[in-house]
């Protein structure tokens, strides 16, 4: 995404890191040891000294920035044809999306990736990442301004397998679904082995809190009848292999008892996607996803993926 990403490990000490409304969330991963912080909004200063003292004076660190899903959107859009230079490509996607935005094409900061080679259609779609430019200068400015450095700045979607592509071993490269809460909503990514397959947003479903209640059998089947229908396109439609497992984020609560629900219906395997936390007994779910998102970026130069 945006920035190079750097692969060495020997290189420098990679910070993830989410800002949001509410506060920044920061993961790093240092002699094996992983650390968690919650600072106040657009403190970044404070992000550095905490850096500097977790880390070392002496080692050099830099901020990879997980953009939350509200601070961008993603599209799929018709692939330039390939005789049109790289150097072209942003502007010609900027204006194949510019009705999909909330605001003037030109503060657009656009990048792209692509879609696996084995999907249908692959080679004539790209995905588009679009987010507010004035918006992104201002998180970068202030990250600058704290004498800090960015290594890249990325998207959920990009960021999620770093977790699990180790973890999961022979299940990973058959189809893996990842349930990821949106505020309000709910969002179906799916991968295969390291790559990014698909992705699914809920609109216009009930509030993600409403599934974890254990009596109202008519919004738990309602996420499992979309769960299904997402399952169903990616093997159809994309022709990829059965999805053989899945992940829920750790919403707490009657989470163990959503995920038996989701395994039974579906017949296939589900596991809670364990959320870092901070130790001091806040576990709201937006806190949980944004470490989640920091914890993922902060791994991966550890797991060497770009």
């Amino acid at each position: 995404m945006w920035g190079k990403v750097i692969k060495s490990a020997a290189e420098h000490l990679t910070v993830g890191a989410v800002s949001t409304e509410t506060g920044i969330y920061a993961a790093m991963v240092t002699r094996g040891q992983a650390y968690y912080h919650a600072f106040a909004p657009a403190d970044w200063p404070m992000v550095a000294t905490w850096i500097r003292s977790q880390a070392g004076r002496r080692t050099s660190a830099k901020i990879r920035l997980v953009l939350d899903f509200d601070q961008y959107q993603l599209f799929q859009a018709q692939r330039p044809d390939d005789n049109v230079p790289q150097s072209d490509w942003r502007q010609i996607l900027a204006l194949a999306v510019r009705d999909r935005l909330e605001y003037p094409v030109n503060e657009c900061q656009i990048d792209y990736f692509p879609l696996p080679d084995d999907v249908r259609g692959a080679h004539e779609r790209v995905n588009v990442v679009v987010a507010h430019k004035p918006r992104l200068k201002k998180l970068v400015d202030a990250i600058h301004d704290a004498d800090l450095d960015i290594d890249a700045i990325s998207v959920p979607e990009l960021e999620l397998r770093h977790l699990f592509s180790s973890d999961l071993g022979e299940e990973v490269g058959k189809g893996l679904c990842v349930t990821a809460p949106r505020k309000e909503r709910i969002a179906f990514l799916l991968y295969r082995n390291s790559a990014l397959y698909m992705t699914r947003t809920l609109s216009g479903m009930r509030a993600w809190e409403e599934y974890l209640m254990p009596d109202d059998l008519d919004v738990r089947e309602s996420l499992l009848l979309e769960m299904q229908r997402t399952l169903d396109f990616y093997q159809t439609q994309l022709q990829q292999p059965p999805v053989k497992l899945a992940l829920v984020p750790d919403w707490g609560g009657m989470t163990d008892d959503l995920a038996g629900y989701l395994a039974a219906n579906l017949g296939i395997e589900i596991k809670v996607l364990t959320s870092p936390t901070l130790g001091d007994g806040n576990d709201h779910p937006d806190i949980r996803r944004a470490l989640t998102l920091a914890d993922a970026a902060a791994r991966v130069v550890e797991d060497g993926h770009g």
